[in-house]
């Protein structure tokens, strides 16, 4: 199974022009329940950030 994740609005409401990745931990904790689900990561942010700085935002 793939999931396709933007991080907008998805991991953070945006305050004040600042994104606060708030909502990762319960995706991060829902995704443990399902390793068989891979991540594509849809973000614009791929295209402003390597992609070692977008996989550094999650936990190990």
């Amino acid at each position: 199974m793939i999931l396709f994740l933007d991080f907008d609005g998805v991991l953070h409401p945006e305050i004040m022009g600042t994104p606060e990745l708030c909502h990762l931990p319960a995706l991060e904790e829902l995704l443990r329940e399902f390793p068989q689900v891979n991540l594509v990561l849809s973000t614009s942010w791929r295209i402003v950030y390597p992609h070692a700085a977008l996989l550094g935002v999650f936990s190990t």
